[in-house]
């Protein structure tokens, strides 16, 4: 990379215009013509840039790649022990991650670089661009001596994609890490991995998912229990209630969360770095939740009622607004089967303004449906249809092929009901190539 180069990419990295960087110093001229490749710096021009960007001349100059490679490394080996990455650090990385350099730095480097954006307050289009550039350029087949931070990259992706609801690339870097895992590695990275690839294949909606995800939820908590780990037991217990509630198994989903006292989560307070209790709370509110959907589906309307409007309670005194959708859109369907429209409305607009807030995709084609079903119980078909073709675009957007399946196929049938035969071929052909 040339030095005009490397000046502009620090510069971008460190949130200068070229006006900004250069006030005081020279013209916006001469810096547009150094960092096109016209003119060559002066020292003392390099110098006196390099102080206001706060990095080392030798930085600007040229690139020492084993001294960047050693740098990184030491960067990593701070961040996996907890320190978090400032913002010179952080550009320090986005500018290197720019040059050529081995598999591992490029791991390292993308590791903290999604990591860190995905942590963010609005995450999404820094983390996803970092996503795409290291996809492009790493294997998901690393060399054996890379595999340790390969598989750390692994795990961000897997996070990453989850927290998009892309549930099938999550569960695909899943599988990768089983793979890459030693036989002799720690029971709690199996455990983790395992309980991982659970919550994935529970999020899809065909038996042999759901039946996939307790053979893996199953097999997590045993390695749980085996290390005492009360934790990832808790965690298990809860994904095993959603797996046995999702296959009608109502009484054994009950027992899971019965396990789930107050005692097995008394972790939670002590663990936590503050003393608000959110985590506690946060624990406390999916339990509430998973309640009141077995309690919803066993037909008790009113016991579902209680215990959704609970775990609503409790995600909002935890700030966890963000994850709120999925209960919303519980209650939008109880005050529906109630024909209470106007609570109907109130949750799912409170649902959509939730799902745009934080850019929740998988959300946003539920709450398409659930709104294209309102329409069609009070009659409205244009609308109906409007609705449920915006829900399989975003869906198609957006790679939820399960949902583009089961959506296109039920307003097929609904355009072949209605005798809109050219429509309903459209819509079945759509479901049809997603097999």
């Amino acid at each position: 990379m040339e030095v005009g180069e490397r000046l502009r990419q620090i510069r971008i990295h460190k949130g200068f215009t070229q006006s900004e960087l250069v006030e005081g110093i020279c013209s916006v001229t001469y810096i547009s013509r150094i960092e096109g490749g016209k003119v060559k710096p002066s020292g003392r021009f390099i110098r006196e840039v390099a102080d206001k960007l706060g990095v080392l001349p030798s930085l600007i100059i040229e690139s020492d790649n084993e001294q960047a490679e050693l740098e990184v490394a030491k960067i990593y080996d701070s961040y996996k022990q907890g320190t978090p990455l400032d913002d010179s650090t952080q550009s320090f990385l986005g500018m290197t991650a720019l040059e050529n350099h081995s598999p591992k730095t490029f791991f390292q480097i993308y590791t903290m670089l999604i990591e860190h954006a995905s942590s963010q307050e609005n995450p999404a289009i820094q983390a996803e661009e970092y996503v795409r550039r290291s996809e492009n350029l790493l294997p998901s087949e690393p060399e054996p001596h890379d595999r340790d931070v390969a598989l750390d990259y692994y795990r961000a992706l897997s996070r990453f994609y989850y927290s998009k609801q892309q549930f099938e690339k999550a569960y695909r870097y899943e599988k990768i890490i089983e793979k890459h895992l030693d036989e002799d590695c720690p029971g709690i990275d199996r455990a983790r991995n395992y309980f991982n690839l659970a919550l994935t294949r529970t999020q899809l909606d065909d038996d042999a998912d759901l039946e996939l995800a307790f053979h893996y939820g199953s097999q997590a908590l045993d390695i749980f229990r085996q290390t005492d780990h009360q934790k990832g037991v808790a965690d298990c217990l809860t994904t095993l209630s959603i797996i046995t509630h999702r296959m009608g198994e109502f009484e054994n989903a009950l027992e899971y969360l019965n396990e789930l006292d107050d005692e097995a989560l008394g972790y939670l307070s002590v663990s936590e770095d503050e003393t608000d209790g959110h985590a506690k709370l946060t624990k406390r509110a999916v339990i509430d939740y998973n309640y009141g959907r077995i309690y919803q589906k066993m037909g008790d309307a009113e016991q579902a009622l209680v215990y959704f409007e609970k775990s609503l309670e409790l995600d909002t005194l935890a700030q966890n607004e963000k994850f709120t959708t999925p209960v919303l859109t519980r209650l939008a369907e109880l005050y529906a089967e109630q024909k209470n429209w106007e609570r109907t409305e109130y949750y799912l607009n409170h649902a959509f303004d939730v799902a745009e807030q934080y850019d929740l995709p998988g959300s946003k084609v539920l709450l398409l449906h659930k709104q294209a079903h309102l329409h069609k119980v009070k009659g409205d078909e244009p609308a109906y249809e409007k609705e449920m073709q915006k829900a399989i675009q975003l869906a198609s957007d957006w790679s939820f092929t399960v949902d583009v399946k089961e959506i296109s196929t039920e307003l097929a049938d609904h355009y072949y009901e209605v005798r809109a035969y050219k429509m309903a071929a459209k819509y079945y052909r759509l479901a049809l190539e997603r097999d």
